[in-house]
């Protein structure tokens, strides 16, 4: 069951009988919804006596005139469970309806503990409803309107004999990530997300760089990062290139221009030993790596490969200077999904490989762990909820590339929501970094 606003999953797992119905969470229109829902059949609305409910919602309870009242200091709620029973008779439901509570933005579950611990004591069968929104979590670069404002799915029934706390906690979970698995952005492609973010915040949005205290607006990022992709397709076919750079706008440039050529970044942790370095490059079989001149001098200690093999970004843009200016003048006037079908951004999907990282090989062999346009996507979206940046934010970005927080939460994201990077190549230089934060304010 769907329409335009509000989704329904597995609608038949609703069992013919009485059951105690708990959604994680439930506003007014998500009321109105299970009233559909369970058209037809007696429902009890269950309250704790001591939830507070925005106005609309407390005058539709005492309109509807059919509610039961529980209280989570009860010492006894397989008692109150005794008396709340008859409401199940002939199929009748009760539904439990979460009270105002001080949650995270995008929070699956409203129910206090202590609720919750009372609901799962009544010895009642219950039916798990997952709810997700994705217009509160969705990226700025998603059209809102055309989410669905709910997706509710039905959990498995939980038998009253089984019934506790973390089998109903699981079965949320489950609940909530087979809706939020279904969001259509992480269908796509990162390079083409990262495109949409660089369209849109462009001109408001840059990276101060803190090893040169030098600043690129996200625009002026884009039109270099797809010449410099050109440039990459020219020089290798591998579909892996490696990077070899601290954060900084060189790193986030090379990145972007990796992607943009339709190839996988593979960022090498240079803060490893030489063999561990060998192996990842073995593994990974990059046979280009871009960095900085002055970088390989600092880090002689990294097995570097024959010259020949390095594409060292700052000798390379220079000679790319009239095409990032005709990219530049093209980027701003064409619309993201245009651009992107002239750059062949959409071919790759959800499940293709975006990024390739390397554990520490602290216990042998570094290993290669691939994530997908799926994985980034979501984890972007996830950090991008929780954080809830106002408009105008910065963010810190002194983590290395080759760390899954450095490459997804302090680049990906701020390109993607609009949030100016300020970067720093070492987190050690805790004296240097705030600085450089404060710098951009």
């Amino acid at each position: 069951m769907s329409s335009a606003s509000h989704t329904i999953l597995h609608r038949d797992r609703i069992p013919t009988t009485g059951v105690l119905v708990i959604p994680g969470r439930l506003n007014f229109e998500q009321i109105l919804l299970l009233e559909k829902l369970f058209a037809g059949r007696t429902i009890t609305w269950l309250v704790e006596e001591n939830s507070h409910f925005d106005h609309t919602t407390r005058s539709h309870l005492e309109r509807s005139g059919s509610g039961a009242m529980f209280s989570a200091d009860d010492a006894a709620p397989k008692a109150a469970g005794d008396q709340l029973q008859p409401a199940l008779a002939n199929g009748g439901v009760l539904i439990y309806v979460p009270g105002r509570a001080a949650v995270r933005n995008a929070s699956q579950c409203h129910i206090p503990a202590s609720h919750l611990k009372a609901l799962c004591g009544f010895g009642l069968p219950i039916l798990p409803v997952s709810i997700d929104c994705p217009r509160e979590s969705g990226l700025s670069v998603e059209r809102r309107s055309s989410l669905p404002s709910s997706v509710l799915v039905i959990g498995k029934p939980i038998p009253a004999e089984a019934a506790g706390v973390s089998i109903y906690q699981q079965a949320l979970l489950e609940g909530v990530e087979e809706a939020y698995s279904a969001r259509s952005l992480f269908k796509g492609s990162l390079a083409m997300t990262l495109l949409e973010g660089l369209k849109k915040n462009g001109s408001r949005n840059r990276i101060f760089d803190g090893a040169d205290d030098s600043e690129l607006t996200y625009d002026k990022i884009l039109a270099i990062a797809i010449a410099f992709s050109k440039f990459i397709k020219e020089e290798t076919d591998n579909p892996r290139v490696a990077i070899v750079l601290p954060p900084g706008k060189g790193g986030l440039i090379a990145n972007l221009a990796v992607l943009f050529a339709g190839k996988t970044p593979v960022n090498l942790n240079f803060t490893a030993g030489p063999e561990a370095v060998r192996s990842c490059i073995r593994q990974s079989g990059v046979d280009r790596f871009i960095t900085a001149d002055p970088f390989v001098r600092k880090v002689s200690s990294f097995p570097w490969p024959p010259n020949r093999d390095l594409i060292l970004i700052e000798r390379v843009l220079p000679t790319l200077k009239k095409k990032i200016v005709t990219w530049a003048a093209v980027s701003k006037a064409l619309p993201a999904p245009l651009l992107g079908m002239l750059l062949g951004l959409n071919k790759r999907r959800g499940g293709d490989e975006a990024a390739l990282l390397f554990t520490s090989g602290s216990s042998g062999e570094p290993k290669g762990v691939v994530l997908s346009n799926r994985n980034v996507l979501a984890n972007v979206t996830q950090f991008a909820s929780r954080l809830d940046l106002p408009k105008g934010s910065s963010i810190l970005g002194c983590l290395p590339l080759f760390h899954s927080f450095g490459c997804t939460v302090t680049l990906w994201y701020p390109v993607i929501e609009g949030v100016n990077l300020v970067t720093y190549p070492s987190p050690l230089e805790t004296k240097r970094s705030p600085n450089s934060s404060r710098s951009i304010r």
